[in-house]
C-alpha cells in the first residue's frame, strides 16, 4: 500500500509555518514506549516492524526558544492497519475452552479467521484534532498535548456461529464454534490528554517521565474503560 508519509506545502507566517497535505503527527519523538506519542496510526500488519501512518490535514506551528506550540486538524483520519485473514499473527489454537458467561465454547481445531471491513463508531476517523505547547528551559522540556480523534488500535468484534453439543446438568452449555469465526475491527472515537518533562542532568544522564489518560468517548457496550499509561 501506497503511505505518502510527509508530502506537504509549506507556507510561512513570520515566525509561524501552515503546511497543508499529508503529515505523521508523532509527538516526543519515535521511541518503542512513548506515553506521548498520542496521535498516530499504524501498519501493524507485521507487529515486529511497524510503520507509522500519514493522513491529510492542515498542520500549524510556531513559537521561539522558551516556548512553543502546534495544532492540526485531519478531516479524515487514516484508518490503522491490521493482519489480514491468513496473517501468521493472528490466534490459531487455544489450548483449551473458551468460556463466555454460562457457555463453554469449543474452537475449531483449524480456526478460519474471516476478518470484515473496519466498522466505525461515532464518526471516530473524521475531524481529529490535537494540540500541543511546549516549555523549555536551559537544561529541561515540558510538553502537554491534547487529542480527540480516532483510536490508535480499534477494538475488535467477534462474530460466531455454533452448534449446541449438550447442555450440562448445572444449566450451562457447551457449543461447537463453527468455521469461520469473524473479526470486525471497530474503530472507536476517544478523548487523550498527555504530558511529557526531560532534563538532562548531565552530560551523559538524562531524566525522562511521561504519562497519558485515555477517555473513549460513545456508549457502545464494547467500547473500553478510560485508561492511562506512564
Amino acid at each position: 500500500d501506497f503511505n505518502t508519509r510527509d508530502t506537504l506545502l509549506d507556507f510561512k507566517l513570520g515566525e509561524e509555518h501552515l503546511q497543508i497535505g499529508t503529515f505523521i503527527k508523532q509527538w516526543e519523538g519515535p521511541d518503542g514506549f512513548n506515553p506521548m506519542d498520542i496521535t498516530t496510526v499504524k501498519d501493524y500488519r507485521d507487529p515486529f516492524a511497524t510503520e507509522s501512518l500519514a493522513s491529510a490535514g492542515l498542520n500549524f506551528f510556531g513559537g521561539e526558544k522558551k516556548f512553543t506550540y502546534d495544532a492540526f486538524f485531519v478531516p479524515w483520519q487514516t484508518p490503522t492497519r491490521l493482519p489480514g485473514d491468513n496473517s501468521r499473527w493472528l490466534p490459531r489454537k487455544t489450548p483449551f475452552p473458551l468460556v463466555s458467561g454460562q457457555n463453554t465454547l469449543l474452537v475449531p481445531e483449524q480456526p478460519i479467521l474471516d476478518v470484515q471491513d473496519h466498522q466505525v463508531v461515532n464518526d471516530a476517523l473524521r475531524n481529529n484534532f490535537g494540540a500541543r505547547i511546549g516549555f523549555h528551559g536551559n537544561a529541561w522540556d515540558l510538553s502537554l498535548a491534547g487529542y480527540q480523534g480516532a483510536a490508535q488500535l480499534p477494538i475488535f468484534k467477534v462474530h460466531i456461529v455454533g452448534d449446541l453439543v449438550m447442555t450440562r446438568p448445572d444449566g450451562t452449555n457447551v457449543i461447537q464454534i463453527r468455521n469461520p469465526i469473524q473479526l470486525q475491527p471497530l474503530e472507536y472515537l476517544r478523548r487523550t490528554f498527555a504530558a511529557g518533562f526531560v532534563s538532562t542532568l548531565s552530560d551523559t544522564w538524562v531524566f525522562r517521565v511521561a504519562g497519558r489518560y485515555d477517555q473513549p468517548i460513545g456508549n457502545d457496550p464494547l467500547l473500553p474503560g478510560p485508561s492511562d499509561q506512564f
